[in-house]
């Protein structure tokens, strides 16, 4: 049997990506033209200019003072801005695992360091070694834990809890 989290077939994969995420991703503010004709693909400068929509049929509506130079410049900008995105989400992720895998690593560590104490054989050195254990264990966690207050505190999307005090 999958996973209950792998997206099914006619699930759309937002949905998803937000499952994973923990939440929805913020959309980016609506420009006032790209509500009119859904399913077009429009290319804008930031101000709201547009120069060029492309039908769903293949067919072009240009704007005013169009060139192509300009529409292929914000196009590939914005292409560009999305694989950065992209390209810092997969790092994050990467570093996510490998944090989650050393605190699980510290813990199957711990646990092992714990039962060979329990036994009635348990030596000052198992002792010891219990105790590094442990203070690697919460080290590893100290990490994990500023891992994500620094997600919190570079990521606009993330809400950072209010303070107490």
């Amino acid at each position: 049997m999958g996973d209950e989290r792998d997206p099914k077939p006619d699930e759309e994969l937002k949905e998803y990506w937000d499952e994973v995420r923990g939440g929805p991703t913020p959309e980016p503010p609506e420009r006032r033209f790209s509500r009119e004709h859904p399913g077009d693909l429009v290319i804008a400068t930031s101000k709201d200019r547009m120069l060029v929509r492309i039908h769903p049929d293949g067919t072009l509506t240009f704007g005013p003072e169009y060139t192509p130079d300009e529409a292929a410049v914000e196009f590939w900008t914005a292409m560009a801005r999305r694989r950065l995105e992209t390209e810092q989400r997969l790092i994050q992720f990467h570093a996510q695992e490998q944090l989650l895998a050393r605190v699980a690593q510290a813990d199957f560590s711990y646990e092992h360091a714990q039962a060979r104490t329990r036994g009635e054989d348990a030596t000052e050195h198992d002792r010891l070694m219990e105790e590094i254990s442990r203070r690697n264990l919460e080290s590893s966690v100290h990490t994990l834990i500023e891992f994500a207050r620094s997600l919190v505190e570079t990521r606009p999307d993330l809400q950072r809890p209010p303070s107490s005090g």
